[in-house]
């Protein structure tokens, strides 16, 4: 299951997106897939609120990477032609 979440969660970027993890950054998708694989898939997400703006929206989210516990951040996403271009995710 975790193999097809993952598979899912990088289909939705485009090939040569970008994604800036707190100053790391990630470029396609065999970086993003990994580093998908590393530090999210397990974990739970909840949007706390949801900030629409010109191609893309900013979302503040807490995520419990494991499932428990966690912390409150923004990722900022940037959308073309329907898959996601350039993420950039920071600490609230």
């Amino acid at each position: 299951m975790a193999d097809k979440n993952l598979d899912a969660l990088v289909d939705a970027f485009h090939s040569d997106a970008q994604l800036i993890d707190a100053g790391r950054a990630y470029t396609g998708h065999d970086e993003i897939r990994d580093w998908a694989r590393d530090e999210v898939i397990g974990g739970k997400l909840t949007v706390l609120k949801n900030i629409p703006k010109p191609n893309g929206t900013t979302l503040l989210v807490r995520f419990a990477p494991g499932g428990a516990g966690g912390f409150e951040a923004t990722y900022a996403f940037d959308v073309r032609d329907g898959r996601i271009a350039r993420l950039t995710l920071q600490y609230a």
